[in-house]
C-alpha cells in the first residue's frame, strides 16, 4: 500500500471493518514493523493493529488523511472520529507510552530505530530528533567495573521496588477540596463511571488527586473532579457507547463545506495499481459508489446505476466481463450491431469507474447510458428466442419526441370518452 508506505508519526487514518458501517478515525503513534502500528482511537485506547488490510481482525481499509483524500467529507461515508485531539504534552506522551510497551513487549522491536520526522497535533512536520529532543533516550549510569545498568525496562526486582515506593505513597483519603469531587473512573457494583463517591478514610487512600476506593468487588479508582469536568467525561462516555451501534458524522468543518461545493460527490477516491498507474479495481468502485436523491433530478422513475454496477460485478466481474456472459446466453455475436453498441456503453463504465473512477450512480450522464443497456437487456429478454422485443424501449429510456407534444392527460382522457 502506497499510502501506508509514507505515513507519519503523528498523521491521522480512516480505517473501515468488514463487519461495521462507518470508518473511524485513528492516531498513528509508533510503527512496530512493517504494517503493524501503535494507534490511538477517539475513544482513548491504545494498541499495535495490522494495517495491510489483509488481518481478519483488523481493518480491511484504510485511507491516510493528506493522500489519500483531503477532507473528512470525502472520505466516503460517516465516520467515528476524535471530539479533540491530545495536546502537545499529551501527544509526547503517548509517542513515549508507545514506544516504552513495545520495548518491553515486542521482541523483536528495534529500539535504536527512530522515524525521520513527526507531525504534530496542528498537522505541522517537525524532524524526529528535534521533536522527540531526549524524549525516548535510554539513560545510562556506569558503574564500578565499566558495567552499564539501564533505567528501561526495568528488572522485575526494580519494577517490585517501584510499585511498593507508589504503594507507600499513598496516605488515608481526605475530604475533597472546594470545587472538586471524587469521581469514579470506572464502572463497579455498585458504583457507576462518572459517579461521585464518599470518602472513607479508614480504608480508602489517595496520592494526589488519585484515590483507592475500597469497595465489595475490590479497589475502585476515583479521581478528583470538577463539574464541569465530570460532565465532559460522561459525555465522552455517551459518544463512545453510541458510536457501536450508529455513529454519526462530525458536523462538516468549514474546509469540509467549501471542498463540497459544487463536488455533489460526484468522484471516488483515487486509486492506484503496483506499477503506479491510476486504476481502481471494480469491486472497489462497486463498494465506494453512493447513491444521493436530488430534487431536480432530470430523470423520471428510480435511479439505476447502483443496481447495474453491482449486478455486472455479480455476473461476470466487470461491465466488460458481464456483456461477453450475456452475449453467450442470447447468442449475439461479436459481429452483430447490437454488441457493437453494447461494447461502447459497457466501455462507458468500466473507464468511467477503473480510470476516472467517477461515483457514477449520481451522474445524470450515467443513467442515460444504464437506461440504454438495460432497455436492450429487457428487449432480448421480453422478445421470442432469435427476436427482441422493442415495445418498452421508449419508457425504459425515458425518450420524448414531436409525437409527445399531446398531454398524457389528455389522451387518456380522449380514449376514456371514446369508450362511453
Amino acid at each position: 500500500m502506497e499510502s501506508l508506505s509514507q505515513l507519519v508519526h503523528g498523521q491521522t487514518l480512516a480505517v473501515y471493518y468488514s463487519d461495521d458501517n462507518v470508518w473511524h478515525e485513528r492516531l498513528a503513534l509508533w510503527k512496530q514493523s512493517g504494517t503493524h502500528w501503535m494507534i490511538y482511537t477517539p475513544d482513548s485506547d491504545r494498541y499495535v493493529e495490522d494495517l495491510s488490510g489483509t488481518d481478519p481482525d483488523g481493518p480491511n481499509r484504510v485511507k491516510v488523511k493528506g493522500v489519500d483524500f483531503k477532507y473528512w467529507s470525502r472520505v466516503g461515508g460517516s465516520a467515528y472520529r476524535f471530539r479533540s485531539f491530545p495536546s502537545e504534552a499529551d501527544f509526547r506522551m503517548l509517542l513515549k507510552d508507545s514506544f516504552r510497551e513495545l520495548s518491553k513487549e515486542v521482541v523483536d522491536f528495534d529500539r535504536d530505530w527512530r522515524p525521520s520526522s513527526i507531525m504534530d497535533m496542528k498537522g505541522q512536520t517537525h524532524a524526529a530528533e528535534d521533536f522527540l529532543g531526549g524524549l525516548l533516550t535510554t539513560h545510562r549510569i556506569t558503574c564500578k567495573g565499566g558495567g552499564v545498568l539501564t533505567s528501561d525496562p526495568l528488572s522485575p526486582e526494580d519494577a517490585r521496588h517501584k510499585q511498593q515506593k507508589m504503594i507507600r505513597d499513598f496516605v488515608p483519603a481526605d475530604l475533597p477540596p472546594v470545587g472538586k469531587e471524587w469521581t469514579s473512573l470506572e464502572s463497579s457494583a455498585p458504583y457507576q463511571r462518572g459517579e461521585v463517591l464518599t470518602i472513607d478514610a479508614k480504608k480508602d487512600v489517595m496520592n494526589g488527586d488519585l484515590a483507592l476506593i475500597q469497595t465489595e468487588s475490590g479497589w475502585l479508582v476515583a479521581r478528583l473532579m470538577t463539574q464541569t469536568e465530570r460532565d465532559n467525561m460522561l459525555q465522552d462516555s455517551k459518544q463512545a457507547a453510541s458510536s457501536s451501534h450508529a455513529p454519526e458524522a462530525p458536523a462538516p468543518t468549514a474546509e469540509d463545506k467549501e471542498a463540497d461545493i459544487g463536488s455533489d460527490a460526484r468522484t471516488l477516491f483515487i486509486d492506484y495499481n503496483e506499477q503506479n498507474c491510476r486504476y481502481k479495481e471494480w469491486r472497489k468502485v462497486v463498494m465506494e459508489s453512493r447513491d444521493y436523491n436530488y430534487s431536480d433530478w432530470p430523470h423520471q422513475g428510480p435511479s439505476t446505476v447502483l443496481h447495474l454496477l453491482t449486478h455486472m460485478h455479480c455476473f461476470g466481474g466487470d461491465p466488460r466481463q458481464w456483456l461477453q456472459l450475456w452475449a453467450r446466453q442470447k447468442g449475439v455475436y461479436e459481429s452483430d450491431r447490437v454488441m457493437h453498441e453494447l461494447r461502447c456503453l459497457t466501455g462507458i463504465f468500466y473507464h468511467g469507474g477503473t480510470f476516472d473512477q467517477l461515483n457514477m450512480p449520481v451522474l445524470s450522464s450515467m443513467e442515460v447510458a444504464a437506461r440504454r443497456i438495460q432497455s436492450i437487456v429487457e428487449a432480448y429478454s421480453a422478445g421470442p428466442p432469435g427476436a427482441s422485443d422493442w415495445s418498452n424501449s421508449k419508457l425504459f429510456t425515458g425518450y420524448v419526441g414531436p409525437d409527445d407534444l399531446v398531454s398524457p392527460s389528455l389522451r387518456s382522457w380522449a380514449v376514456r370518452r371514446g369508450k362511453e
